[in-house]
């Protein structure tokens, strides 16, 4: 089942699923300078070199959790050789939860990043 917020208005219910909150985060780490990219796993790997992982929408590598105590977003991600890491992930953490409070209203969001690797930036 896809975990969802819901919010009920005088027009309607609104339901904001995680696969929305996971679009969100996947677009601010991209505009962040220092990361390389989001650490997809081998799945996402074979599917996207097939051609099949830009049909099917597999966001491996960020993983939201939602219930009542709020929502937890975890993502792995590899870092550009030669940055500050811990600057890095601080500021995906600010970015992702400042982006995702606007976007959805959604404030009780935990940002935890795992940076799994360090590569050179691609130019």
């Amino acid at each position: 089942m896809i975990e969802q917020k819901r919010k009920i208005t005088d027009v309607g219910d609104v339901k904001i699923h995680n696969n929305a909150i996971k679009s969100i985060t996947e677009l601010t780490v991209s505009k962040i300078a220092g990361v390389v990219r989001i650490n997809r796993g081998p799945l996402k790997k074979i599917l996207d070199s097939t051609g099949i992982g830009k049909v099917i929408k597999i966001m491996d590598g960020i993983k939201v959790e939602s219930n009542e105590s709020g929502t937890k977003i975890t993502l792995d991600i590899v870092a550009a050789y030669g940055v500050d890491i811990s600057e890095i992930a601080a500021r995906i953490q600010d970015e992702v939860k400042q982006a995702v409070e606007n976007m959805t209203g959604i404030s009780s969001a935990e940002v935890d990043v795992n940076v799994t690797g360090v590569e050179p930036e691609s130019q």
